[in-house]
């Protein structure tokens, strides 16, 4: 069983005799089916990036909408496109296109921190930095937003697949 936020997800595990490992996802159940061939810390890592493919794929409509319900309260600038990919070292970036990506880690983690990691990358539209005026920029939004930062500071390591 896999707990992603809200949601839960069964999963199924074959290892077969092919040469490229694969998954899917329906009615909550998440099939992996992984070349026999593959081991060891390659395997753990190829897992992760497809359940991570998968996840993505399952709440992307929702971070998607959420991320346009906060710019449209907050910041009403142009956005180009939403994405939603496994990275280690960040939560999110900001393009000067309007190219807002996330970090499926970031589903792990509760609402409201979600909620920041949208704010802060959608107030880079308005400012590519992390200068004063950025931050106040961050606060007029979330005023609380340092104890998300907080949150994310003492529990992010255990956002992972």
């Amino acid at each position: 069983m896999l707990q992603v936020g809200s949601r839960r997800y069964a999963l199924q595990v074959r290892t077969e005799p092919r040469l490229t490992h694969t998954a899917s996802l329906k009615k909550g159940i998440i099939e992996l089916r992984l070349a026999d061939s593959d081991g060891g810390a390659s395997l753990q890592k190829n897992i992760r990036t497809l359940l991570s493919r998968v996840v993505a794929s399952d709440f992307l409509p929702e971070i998607t909408r959420r991320t346009h319900q906060l710019n449209e309260l907050h910041f009403s600038k142009p956005i180009k496109s939403v994405t939603l990919r496994y990275a280690h070292g960040r939560w999110g970036s900001c393009s000067s296109s309007g190219r807002i990506n996330f970090s499926t880690r970031l589903l792990f983690a509760p609402p409201f921190v979600v909620d920041y990691v949208i704010i802060h990358e959608l107030a880079h539209l308005l400012e590519h930095n992390h200068s004063d005026r950025y931050w106040k920029i961050v606060e007029k939004a979330m005023p609380a937003y340092e104890e998300a930062e907080k949150w994310l500071k003492e529990n992010g390591h255990q956002c992972d697949f």
